[in-house]
């Protein structure tokens, strides 16, 4: 049992309806430092709306979510400077290079990191694609360039929406480790995933969406 004054993020009674369908509903969770929570569920069953609501663009139908005991949507602007969300699609500018499109999302970045972005660019493989343009990578490249946001941002909580497609083996490795080494250091991960993910000894919670 966890000490509520431990908590970070908590979800209480949520639910979501979707074209007068009920996804979810009386929905409980809640995350502290060093945790990752992995949400699963066939496609359909909500786990994209339920990170939308969790780093607050979309409203639950029903109940509350709190980050360190308060309500993120009263607190929306201090909340958003702990949170950074990396969606299904990568989100890059395909007419940017990779450097320009990490440029452009550190100046958008609430809360930076100290790392340079071609140390950033360094540590998911790119550094020799800095110069060339995001359309003439391959999809597994633009994945990398679209996770190395996380990279820039001190935020505190990771949401990721399958944040291991369209990266080999490799990729998948590198994703795992930049995770775990978020965890390691108190920070906190909410993700979905299709993949078979081994985190070697971290545990993982998990919430199966019907």
């Amino acid at each position: 049992m966890i000490d509520s004054t431990e908590l970070l993020l908590e979800g209480k009674g949520l639910a979501c309806c979707k074209n007068e369908s009920v996804l979810f509903t009386g929905l409980d969770l809640a995350l502290s430092g060093g945790e990752i929570l992995q949400i699963d569920g066939v496609n359909g069953s909500g786990k994209t709306s339920l990170l939308r609501i969790l780093c607050g663009l979309a409203q639950a139908d029903a109940g509350e979510v709190t980050w360190h005991g308060r309500r993120i949507d009263i607190h929306r602007s201090e909340y958003l400077q702990e949170v950074i969300y990396i969606a299904h699609s990568n989100g890059i500018k395909v007419d940017l290079t990779s450097l320009e499109n990490l440029t452009l999302a550190s100046a958008l970045c609430m809360k930076t990191s100290k790392r340079t972005l071609k140390e950033i660019l360094s540590l998911v493989g790119l550094l020799d694609y800095a110069e060339q343009t995001a359309s003439n990578m391959s999809s597994g490249q633009k994945r990398r360039l679209a996770l190395a946001r996380l990279l820039i941002s001190d935020a505190r909580l990771w949401i990721l929406d399958e944040p291991f497609t369209s990266l080999d083996e490799d990729g998948k490795e590198l994703v795992s480790k930049m995770i775990i080494r978020h965890v390691d250091d108190d920070g906190c991960v909410i993700l979905t995933s299709h993949e078979t993910v081994y985190w070697l000894d971290q545990e993982v919670k998990t919430i199966e969406l019907k």
